[in-house]
């Protein structure tokens, strides 16, 4: 994998480079979670410029936040490393950064962000970890699931212990669903319907019950076609009698 890891900042591969380690396992976790290939590189180019503007400064890197914070606020406004556009560079060198502080988060180089967590906070986490995790769905669909799933547990209220969630009706997830989802479209409406669907699928796995629940807020089908209307409205009537009636005046008389 490390061949095809090339630095344009410095000239040498990943690895030779400062926080080129960080790059990699960067990369790797990003993989792992379902980001697209572009995507991992552009986020570990990023950790691979900090490391430059770093070296160039005769710092050794130590995970610090402020360090990183400082390179956003001074640097990325000035630079030059890059001849992509500054505007566009700098949102993808944010973002990157921001995964990395995440992922040294994760391995217990930084502290963790200490923060007032909502009630189903430690239930919602063990979902995405399941759809992660066991049955492998890309981050963007994990994203996706967890947002509807939030927005039903808020809906709850401080009753989002899974026997309270289980004693719940399939009307509880209807009514939910259709204040929710008055302004989805099908496919938006299938993936919170799928997400609900789901959760209560893992509930069950877990030995609290909930199988009654599973499917209780219906997929919506889409047909081909279904958008072509069924009829013409009486404008288009009229429109279309007018276009042969004019053809037929306008055309030559026939001889008897």
């Amino acid at each position: 994998m490390h061949d095809t890891f090339w630095n344009g900042l410095f000239d040498v591969r990943w690895e030779g480079a400062q926080l080129g380690e960080e790059a990699l396992r960067l990369v790797l976790r990003l993989r792992k979670r379902g980001y697209a290939e572009r995507t991992c590189r552009d986020y570990g180019h990023a950790v691979i410029h900090l490391g430059r503007v770093l070296h160039e400064r005769g710092v050794t890197w130590t995970p610090d936040e402020a360090v990183v914070e400082e390179f956003i606020r001074d640097h990325l406004p000035v630079c030059r490393c890059h001849r992509h556009p500054s505007g566009c560079q700098g949102v993808s060198v944010r973002i990157g950064l921001a995964h990395l502080l995440a992922m040294l988060r994760e391995e217990g180089a930084l502290p963790a962000i200490v923060a007032d967590e909502p009630p189903y906070h430690e239930l919602i986490e063990g979902y995405c970890r399941f759809l992660r995790h066991d049955r492998g769905l890309a981050e963007t669909t994990v994203v996706n699931y967890r947002r509807y799933l939030r927005d039903f547990l808020v809906s709850r209220g401080d009753a989002v212990r899974p026997n309270e969630l289980v004693s719940l009706s399939p009307d509880d997830l209807l009514g939910f669903s259709r204040q929710r989802g008055a302004n989805l479209g099908h496919t938006a409406w299938n993936h919170m319907a799928t997400s609900l669907s789901g959760f209560y699928r893992w509930l069950d796995l877990r030995g609290y019950g909930g199988a009654h629940l599973v499917g209780a807020v219906p997929l919506r089908r889409r047909y081909r076609l279904a958008d072509v209307p069924c009829a013409l409205s009486w404008d288009q009537v009229q429109a279309l009698l007018g276009a042969v009636c004019t053809g037929c005046t306008r055309a030559s008389p026939v001889d008897p």
